[in-house]
């Protein structure tokens, strides 16, 4: 959620397309939950889900 990924591009985008800086910042923050919600679909079944049971 905090590395660098779209934000590196998607901010000098939206600022580029003429949107103020500090708006482009809040746009790329309300993005990130969606965008990490999408990946925990994506990728819920890699999840062990007896790992507290095995122990």
């Amino acid at each position: 959620m905090f590395g660098i990924g779209g934000g590196s591009v998607r901010i000098p985008l939206l600022n580029l397309s003429g949107l103020p800086l500090l708006s482009t910042f809040g746009i790329n923050l309300f993005v990130i939950p969606f965008s990490s919600f999408a990946g925990v679909l994506r990728h819920r079944k890699n999840i062990t889900k007896r790992i507290g049971i095995d122990y």
